[in-house]
């Protein structure tokens, strides 16, 4: 191939590739009938083509290295420059797409609304720093009743958080489910793994207390959403009682167990550039996720619930929870359950609502 057909190829591929992955995501969202913006679409090309463009780029840079400037004449040299290469390539390349991915999930649109469980609800759009939060408020027994702050996981809706509002709604709460930042019909690109999520969950607590002054208001958070509760908890002093379901304790400890074990002896470096990818492209370092370390300021009942065979988040993780958030946590360990598969034990809607209802403190 002439060197004018491979600058042809190579452009093709750098561009195809991220065009026809962003495509994959409005046809989703088309398929479940929302509306998809055209600015999301150019967020999530922009960001695949990054991906494709940097590992393109290493690779030549690479390449050229050792065939120009090294010139390895010795099979022994060739198969150790040849490893070292891949090593390079897998390092550099592989942790920037991991921190594009993971900082930019793809938006999902609600699967499902609260009229699918005879729920009365009402469309709600928030003000947060500037964003508007899409979601629903679920009405409880009366405008005064409690309220609960649901908040959904990384890469989900405000549909996955039904199950907690489902509990809210038989003992007579009230709850507000939100769409994160940068997720599902929400503004904003991006997450931060619960720190300015945050935000959203107490422009949530302010919106609920403006409703109904005085009114406790609790807040339920699955997987990265326990993490945004946490982190508003401790932040601004906010909910009562607080429910963390598949939630971590350090981001860094579940990354490295549970994402980074890929790289075998090299995740400790991985790690050091995963946060430096993200640190550049976010601005926030990720070491500074430690819902764990949030879960020790706080003085207030916080119930940890997780399944034993989570392999996102393992259940160690749920450990750390409760070592570091004192005597008022409890830790309710599902045994054989996955990633947020505990909604389905027969006893987590009654201890969900015994605890909201503060029934365990006159055990």
């Amino acid at each position: 191939m002439t060197v004018r057909g491979k600058r042809i190829a190579f452009g093709l591929f750098a561009f195809a590739v991220p065009t026809l992955g962003a495509f994959l995501r409005p046809l989703a969202w088309l398929n479940a009938g929302g509306r998809y913006r055209l600015s999301w679409f150019f967020g999530d090309w922009l960001g695949l083509l990054a991906i494709v463009l940097f590992a393109l780029g290493c690779n030549w840079a690479l390449r050229h290295a050792v065939e120009r400037w090294l010139r390895p004449e010795r099979w022994p040299a060739r198969i150790g420059l040849g490893a070292t290469r891949a090593a390079v390539l897998l390092l550099l390349p592989g942790t920037f797409a991991m921190a594009v991915l993971q900082l930019f999930p793809g938006r999902v649109p609600p699967w499902t609304t609260p009229a699918a469980y005879r729920l009365p609800f009402e469309e709600v759009a928030i003000d947060a720093d500037g964003l508007r939060l899409v979601g629903w408020y679920i009405p409880g027994a009366d405008e005064s009743a409690p309220a609960v702050v649901i908040a959904h996981g990384l890469g989900g809706s405000r549909a996955d958080g039904l199950a907690g509002a489902l509990v809210a709604h038989r003992i007579g709460f009230a709850s507000l489910l939100l769409d994160h930042p940068g997720h599902a019909e929400s503004d904003g690109f991006g997450t931060t793994f619960g720190l300015r999520e945050a935000r959203g969950l107490k422009a949530a607590h302010d919106w609920l207390r403006a409703r109904s002054p005085g009114r406790p208001v609790h807040a339920i958070g699955y997987s990265m959403g326990g993490s945004a509760v946490l982190h508003a908890a401790a932040e601004y002093g906010i909910f009562e009682r607080i429910v963390v379901d598949s939630t971590f304790g350090r981001l860094e400890r579940v990354a490295r167990e549970a994402r980074l074990f890929v790289f075998g002896p090299a995740s400790p470096v991985a790690w050091a550039l995963l946060r430096f990818w993200a640190s550049l492209i976010s601005g926030d370092d990720l070491s500074n996720v430690v819902p764990e370390e949030d879960a020790a300021k706080l003085n207030r009942p916080l119930l940890i619930i997780h399944g034993t065979a989570d392999h996102t988040v393992p259940v160690s993780e749920a450990g750390q929870l409760r070592m570091h958030a004192g005597g008022m946590a409890q830790l309710f360990l599902v045994p054989g359950a996955g990633h947020l598969e505990t909604i389905g034990h027969p006893d987590y809607s009654r201890l969900v609502g015994d605890f909201l209802l503060g029934v365990e403190a006159q055990q």
